[in-house]
């Protein structure tokens, strides 16, 4: 935690921290501020060893010792400052930290200053629809009110009973919403099923029921992610890009977008950026990819770290589809490059998984084949669905076919055959195209028709079509057209793609 806290500071926090500690002169204090920047300079986290080696001159169990104590002692006075420093910039904490000072000053027997500070507290909450904050200051209040008599009970126990149904209605949406949220994240928000439309639809009607309620930006942006997920869910693309367009611009004009909702609109972005490249406009895509990449960067690269993954993802997608292979590849390579510590483990996986496409689509399959060779070497690696391996597996089939390794491929397919059988019940066109690429292999050596064998001809049959949506590390019938016609996947890819945008003008 201390690690990830001090690298994520701006500017700012960092120069109000070193303030705080500095008001007090002592070794102890010097040590914390030297560990500080040890750690902050240092890209990603330290290790123990030479942390101690650079505090204390030598590494040692007392030394270690010393340490530990002085990183809780850092960690305490972090905590501290970025209250501190967050007292009046947040309104939820603002509201926070009227309530704790009021709640404080009723045990010291202030009880006019202890009611002033709950009642703006209420009036803070009520601006932005903290129902939790509210409730927890009419609790005060209450227990406030046999020392202060001037506090209106039967009014406090309307209003709280008011709040109460409000709490109530936003915490069951609440739950109602991470349950389908977390589903839809899980499959990648393919289908979720009936139950989590049905779950959505309630919580929407629940919301239009009591828009009332809502008198901050939170109650527009609670409507914007059901209406964005439901729109998703039900696989209505065109009329999403309609509603993501009108909320942005609503949000825009009404000054909605601030540093308190600006994650909000860094998801908003997102959101216009892969819709419209799934409705083909990819030009467009490109604009939003501009003005997401502006986003990022305002309010110090606030939100930068957590979503800059998709961005990048975003802008290599787009650079395929419009044949900018070039600009795909020099972008994927200038983030392979990077450590693994510099950015998540599913950040570094899609990376490598991007660049072999890219190296795929410019037939550069050894280098393909290596890109491959580091994703199965990172850590996250292990923790993908069997079928995001499996399909990782035929990839590399596909690969060492395309470069002409019989030899390793007709052992290499027994390998991968035995080693998913358990899996290709759940997953049968995968287990055709593992057959397919066995026929293919068999006429190196057998000289054998191919498009004879079933699989085949199961495959072959299929409509060629480009689905952004597919799991599959390759089309299947993409690379039997492929071998059928003897042209590139790259040059089918975009035959298909032109014919798709033509169609749908």
């Amino acid at each position: 935690m201390l690690v990830k806290l001090i690298q994520s500071l701006s500017r700012e926090e960092a120069r109000a921290f070193k303030l705080l500690v500095q008001r007090i002169k002592s070794d102890q204090q010097r040590l914390t501020l030297q560990l500080f920047d040890l750690i902050r300079r240092h890209s990603g986290a330290p290790k123990t060893g030479w942390l101690t080696k650079q505090l204390y001159s030598e590494d040692t169990p007392g030394h270690r010792q010393r340490l530990y104590l002085l990183r809780a002692k850092l960690l305490r006075e972090l905590k501290r400052s970025m209250l501190h420093h967050h007292f009046e910039l947040d309104p939820e904490q603002k509201a926070l930290n009227d309530f704790s000072l009021g709640k404080v000053l009723r045990k010291k027997g202030l009880y006019t200053e202890a009611r002033e500070l709950l009642q703006r507290c209420i009036r803070e909450a009520e601006k932005q629809d903290l129902f939790e904050i509210k409730e927890l200051a009419y609790k005060e209040l209450l227990t406030l009110s046999s020392e202060d008599l001037s506090i209106d009970v039967p009014g406090l126990v309307t209003e709280r009973g008011a709040n109460l149904e409000r709490l109530t209605f936003f915490q069951e949406s609440q739950n109602s919403m991470a349950f389908a949220l977390q589903r839809l994240r899980k499959s990648n928000f393919g289908e979720g099923g009936d139950d989590i439309l049905e779950v959505i639809q309630g919580v929407m009607a629940g919301l239009a029921a009591h828009q009332d309620f809502f008198k901050s930006p939170k109650g527009r942006i609670r409507l914007f992610n059901l209406t964005s997920s439901l729109l998703l869910q039900q696989r209505a693309f065109p009329q999403l890009e309609v509603y993501l367009l009108n909320e942005h611009a609503h949000f825009t004009e009404q000054g909605l977008f601030s540093k308190s909702t600006h994650r909000t609109k860094i998801i908003m972005l997102i959101w216009l950026v892969n819709i419209t490249f799934n409705n083909l406009k990819f030009e467009d895509s490109m604009a939003w990819c501009a003005e997401l990449k502006q986003a990022l960067d305002e309010f110090q690269g606030m939100h930068r770290d957590q979503f800059i993954a998709n961005y990048h993802n975003s802008l290599v997608n787009n650079y395929m589809a419009l044949g900018q292979l070039e600009a795909a590849q020099q972008l994927q390579e200038r983030l392979a490059d990077k450590d693994e510590s510099e950015f998540s483990g599913n950040t570094a996986y899609l990376v490598n998984l991007n660049l072999a496409a890219v190296y795929f689509r410019r037939q550069k399959y050894r280098m393909a084949l290596r890109q491959l060779t580091r994703i199965r070497n990172l850590n996250i690696y292990q923790q993908q669905e069997p079928f995001a391996r499996l399909s990782l597996d035929l990839y590399e089939l596909v690969l060492r076919f395309e470069q002409g390794d019989f030899d390793f491929l007709d052992e290499r397919i027994g390998q991968v055959k035995k080693e998913w059988q358990a899996h290709w019940g759940d997953h049968p066109r995968a287990a055709l195209f593992l057959a397919a690429i066995r026929a293919f292999t068999d006429r190196a050596f057998l000289g054998a028709d191919p498009w004879q064998d079933p699989a085949v001809i199961a495959l072959a049959a299929e409509p060629l079509d480009i689905n952004f949506e597919s799991r599959e590390a390759i089309p299947y019938p993409l690379w039997l057209e492929m071998r059928r016609t003897g042209q590139s996947y790259q040059e089918i890819y975009q035959r298909l793609l032109n014919a798709k945008r033509a169609g749908d003008h």
